[in-house]
């Protein structure tokens, strides 16, 4: 079958904002830990994490696309999308008192 422009775009777009946010999570929020000298291992945590994302994303999201179809992928991407954002929304305020409670 063919596979539409907007799935390949959209799926291009999330695999940017997933490098994008990856890259910026391991500068941005394992430098906070080098104060305590635990910064190695909260960018090893956020590696391992990324790694285990990307073989699920290449793996896991074509097998779906192969038996239930690239709309069913694409209501997956959404899902995840809204959860994450939830999950940010929950996980800010904590990152805020972190971030109060070292300086």
């Amino acid at each position: 079958g063919k596979i539409s422009v907007t799935v390949i775009i959209v799926a291009l777009c999330v695999a940017a904002f997933l490098l994008t946010a990856t890259n910026m999570i391991a500068s941005r929020c394992c430098a906070a830990f080098a104060q305590y000298g635990k910064n190695g291992l909260a960018s090893g945590v956020n590696n391992s994490c990324s790694s285990i994302a990307i073989m699920w994303q290449n793996y896991g999201i074509l097998s779906i696309a192969d038996h239930k179809g690239w709309s069913t992928v694409v209501w997956l991407w959404v899902i995840m999308l809204l959860v994450c954002g939830i999950l940010a929304t929950i996980a800010l305020p904590l990152w805020k008192r972190f971030k109060k409670e070292r300086v």
